[in-house]
């Protein structure tokens, strides 16, 4: 993030949010996609992971990806988003469609790294590798 991005974060999250590592992700390298280990890399490298989506979602496949890597998910608050993400668990759900909910929730979120910790997903790991091998059996 270069300086002009972070001193937006402050603006519009406070001060804390620009302490976390933030990576914006967007594949649009003519069509090739990141493989398994850089998705993990990637995974790895952030404290939260943000799906915004307005739209009803079934089962996005990040999140899959955020709790095999146990990365907390910061989400909107409908359709498969909200079923695959227990609030409080794995995550915290926002108000779809209201920045002003994101950003009280990851500026609460960044403003105690404990929490952010404790909503590390424990046993999903377990489940979606589990539920990725089905799936790769069939």
């Amino acid at each position: 993030m270069d300086a002009a991005q972070n001193q937006g974060f402050i603006d519009l999250y406070g001060y804390h949010a620009a302490s976390l590592a933030w990576c914006f992700v967007g594949w649009t390298n003519a069509g090739q996609l990141p493989g398994q280990h850089q998705v993990d890399a990637l995974m790895q490298s952030v404290d939260l992971v943000c799906v915004p989506s307005i739209w009803w979602e079934n089962s996005p496949v990040v999140i899959q990806e955020a709790l095999r890597n146990r990365v907390p998910i910061v989400c909107s608050n409908i359709g498969g988003m909200a079923g695959k993400v227990r609030d409080g668990m794995d995550g915290v759900h926002f108000v779809a469609a209201n920045a002003h909910s994101l950003a009280q929730t990851v500026a609460r979120l960044a403003a105690d790294a404990d929490r952010i910790d404790a909503q590390k997903p424990l046993h999903a790991r377990r489940l979606t590798e589990s539920s990725w091998q089905m799936d790769r059996d069939k």
